[in-house]
């Protein structure tokens, strides 16, 4: 249960989240990092804490396409599933719990666990985790009423509302330009 958002906007490209780790319905204690920089891409997790490690260890090729695809590739060649969601039993691709935002100097993809990956459009919000309903809603109830086009102000709105409302979002908020490493 977390909130992990981005957009593309006209001042580049955001990233953010909290940092609330949950099992079970429990709260873990401490912060948990939900964005991993691998090379020039960063990684954005939700679902899955188990990722974050097989995303440190993994070889993956430069370019957001190729990566997602390459670490599906490692996740079945590991023996990794999600007996809830395999799909690959009933002649579908396999299904795996998590969904991913890869963002890059060049824009942002939002991946889902069926394999799906879709570039969003710039000036596009993109949020996924158990509070991106609510980050969703804040930021395009916010969007056409900002004063100026900022983005940092932005993301942070919109995770404080998934803090507030998610109970299975919290601690931290985490917001970062890329390209400003």
């Amino acid at each position: 249960m977390t909130i992990v958002c981005a957009i593309h906007a006209a001042d580049g490209v955001w990233i953010g989240s909290d940092s609330r780790c949950t099992d079970g319905g429990r709260i873990v204690p401490g912060d948990y990092p939900k964005w991993l920089r691998k090379g020039g891409l960063w990684f954005g997790v939700a679902g899955w804490a188990a990722l974050m490690p097989i995303l440190e260890g993994a070889e993956l090729p430069a370019e957001p396409v190729a990566a997602y695809l390459e670490l599906r590739h490692i996740l079945a060649r590991e023996g990794w599933k999600s007996p809830e969601f395999d799909m690959g039993s009933r002649g579908g691709p396999p299904m795996y719990g998590f969904d991913l935002l890869i963002a890059s100097p060049a824009g942002v993809w939002n991946c889902d666990g069926d394999g799906s990956i879709i570039k969003a459009p710039e000036g596009e919000f993109v949020a996924i985790g158990s509070g991106s309903s609510y980050a969703y809603g804040a930021w395009h109830a916010l969007h056409d009423r900002w004063v100026s086009n900022d983005s940092d102000a932005q993301l942070n709105y919109a995770i404080e509302a998934a803090i507030r409302y998610d109970t299975g979002c919290g601690g931290e908020i985490f917001v970062k330009r890329l390209g400003d490493e």
